[in-house]
């Protein structure tokens, strides 16, 4: 009765090729990132990738990452990723910084786009303590800005195509230095930029945002007697549709004048003295939308 040797029914693992060793059928090898089995025992050198009488491959690595084991080929930069086309794998390149990964649906490739809109890409606010008080002469017909050391705020925008949310709130008082005539304060907001032009304060202009306010507070007190003061915190926002070049600041400023140069009004603004309520701080917030 033939003798059966149970441990040789099955592959035997030998490792890396070595042309020194004597192999015996089903002995399995590993050679240049293949796998062989022998098909014929021998005890003398029989490279694996020549002597077929010998050898049989069991498997194979391939050859440039076309079967996904060897993606040194396609893969060449820090941030790359694969992805397989209707031929293969391909590489896709990192993008720039901030975007997002987006599939172009069924039978289409990824690509690298820009985040979607709607972010809030910054905000930057401030608040004014030193107020300013101006007569009605010196207010006047001509348009100043406000404060002593003027109420503005800068801002360099992060993104090209972004808009700015401007919002301005001055704290106002106007008394009426014992006359019964009114009047009222006209505002509008001003912008420039750091080195290109404008470079001087000028008006946000009607296709970009508007920026004339019209009254942002008024005072009446025909008829009455007295010494009188009232109080305005106008909240005024516009949105800017800016243009500002790239690596520029943009600074907002407040700009107002009389409505009534005629007028015994006096006015403060942002005349913070306590914490009585009576007096107040100005603020101004601004904030770069991605829309």
């Amino acid at each position: 009765m033939a003798t059966i040797n149970l441990g040789a029914i099955k592959f035997n693992w030998k490792g890396a090729y070595n042309s020194s060793t004597s192999y015996a059928v089903d002995d399995v090898v590993s050679s240049g990132g293949n796998s062989y089995v022998c098909i014929q025992a021998h005890t003398t050198a029989q490279a694996v990738g020549n002597a077929t009488a010998y050898w049989n491959i069991m498997s194979s690595a391939g050859t440039n990452g076309t079967n996904g084991t060897d993606l040194t080929t396609t893969l060449t930069t820090q941030g790359d990723i694969v992805y397989r086309d209707g031929s293969g794998l391909q590489r896709l390149g990192y993008g720039t910084a901030g975007q997002v990964l987006q599939t172009g649906g069924s039978g289409a490739n990824p690509s690298w786009v820009d985040a979607s809109g709607g972010k809030t890409l910054q905000a930057v606010s401030t608040t004014f303590r030193t107020g300013e008080n101006i007569n009605n002469t010196n207010l006047g017909s001509t348009w100043r800005e406000i404060g002593t050391t003027s109420m503005e705020l800068a801002m360099t925008p992060q993104k090209g195509g972004s808009k700015i949310l401007v919002n301005f709130q001055p704290h106002i008082f106007g008394h009426n230095n014992q006359g019964t005539s009114w009047d009222s304060v006209r505002g509008r907001i001003h912008y420039r930029y750091s080195s290109t032009s404008p470079t001087s304060d000028t008006l946000i202009p009607s296709n970009k945002g508007d920026g004339y306010l019209g009254t942002i507070a008024s005072g009446d007190f025909s008829g009455y007697t007295g010494g009188h003061w009232i109080h305005h915190k106008p909240n005024i926002t516009i949105l800017h549709d800016h243009d500002t070049p790239s690596g520029e600041t943009i600074t907002y400023t407040l700009y107002v004048r009389s409505a009534n140069t005629g007028s015994s009004y006096d006015w403060r603004f942002n005349n913070y003295t306590n914490d009585d309520g009576e007096d107040g701080v100005g603020r101004i917030i601004l904030t770069e939308l991605d829309l």
